[in-house]
């Protein structure tokens, strides 16, 4: 009996959820916790609390591969930007291809980018350092995990 109650429970606010924008309001009662769905916030009474909840839709990758030659003692970057107004929720890196030794290599910035006010990042920047006294080649991919803007 309880299952049934919960699933029917889900399928309402997924139902919800999808007709009224993302988002679905309730009112909470403070003295035993019972919970129900309204249209609007302002549809609760004085012995309940208005709560709200702004469903997300799932993430995802970008990707930007880079190449070129690294001087000795030098730095260079890959950039890669989320899509439109999409946020940053973790950068990473891979060496896809290197020649010389592998200890010469170090990704030493691993950095959100292209933040705004509150920062907010929308991109990741990626540091390769060469500690070798050669010049190496190398390429490598720069990986932005997205979460949709609201």
């Amino acid at each position: 009996m309880t299952t049934g109650i919960i699933i029917a429970t889900i399928m309402i606010l997924g139902f919800l959820c999808y007709a009224h924008g993302s988002v679905i309001n309730g009112c909470y009662k403070k003295t035993n916790g019972q919970l129900r769905v309204v249209n609007s916030p302002t549809d609760c009474g004085p012995s309940e609390v208005s709560i709200s909840w702004n469903v997300q839709e799932p993430g995802y990758v970008k990707i930007s591969s880079c190449q070129g030659d690294i001087n000795s003692k030098d730095l260079i970057y890959c950039s890669v930007k989320c899509d439109g107004n999409d946020y940053v929720t973790g950068c990473s890196y891979s060496l896809d291809g290197y020649e010389g030794l592998i200890s010469d290599y170090h990704f030493s910035r691993v950095l959100p980018d292209v933040c705004g006010t509150g920062d907010v990042c929308h991109g990741c920047r990626i540091g390769v350092y060469n500690s070798s006294d050669g010049t190496l080649s190398l390429s490598f991919s720069a990986f932005a995990y997205c979460g949709n803007a609201p």
